[in-house]
């Protein structure tokens, strides 16, 4: 019995030194492996856009008088992260500027790109292939319903880099027609991107 119990030891013994062994040449040999990440493809956005904008002031008066290129205080920025390189339009809207029952219709608003710019530090290429509204627009309203038809601000050919951030800074004229009465007006103004 007592040499039973001995051979059960040793050949215990010798599985578990023959594992330890085994485990230390493994442990010795270099091993590798793969990694892999996926980039899918977004879409078209916009960032970010003013907040507000005071166009200034005027008198009450018995002629038009013109409130001239107003710069907007920051850039409205958009991205195109589809990465295909395909046309896309930034337009904007406006309603009638309004205080309670008094308008200043929206036909006597009209707007430029005053600026396009690079908005990623110069990682894309926001003028080859964009074309933006340089000579200053009226706005129009062809349903009558107070608000405008989409004015286009910028506009891609299909040239443009493939992933592009860009900004552009609008600037407005704005008339304020004849015997306009005193008052706080304002208008909404929509950026959108397709």
């Amino acid at each position: 019995m007592k040499n039973k119990t001995l051979l059960i030891f040793l050949v215990g013994a010798l599985l578990i030194a023959n594992v330890a062994l085994m485990s230390m040449a493994y442990a010795s040999s270099p091993s590798s492996t793969t990694g892999e990440v996926g980039v899918t493809r977004g879409g078209l956005s916009i960032n970010s856009v003013p907040t507000s904008e005071n166009f200034g002031s005027v008198s009450v008066s018995t002629v038009d008088q013109l409130i001239p290129h107003y710069v907007f205080s920051s850039p409205v920025e958009f991205q195109d992260t589809r990465d295909t390189g395909g046309n896309y339009s930034l337009t904007v809207t406006a309603t009638n500027f309004v205080d309670g029952a008094k308008v200043i219709g929206l036909e006597n608003l009209s707007m430029v790109a005053n600026s396009l710019d690079d908005a990623s530090g110069g990682v894309t290429d926001c003028s080859a292939g964009f074309a933006a509204l340089e000579t200053p627009t009226a706005f129009q309203d062809t349903d009558a319903n107070g608000e405008s038809d989409a004015e286009v601000l910028v506009s891609t050919d299909g040239t443009q880099d493939a992933i592009t951030h860009c900004s552009v800074t609008p600037a407005i004229d704005l008339v304020i027609p004849a015997y306009t009465s005193a008052g706080n007006y304002q208008s909404t103004i929509v950026f959108t991107i397709t």
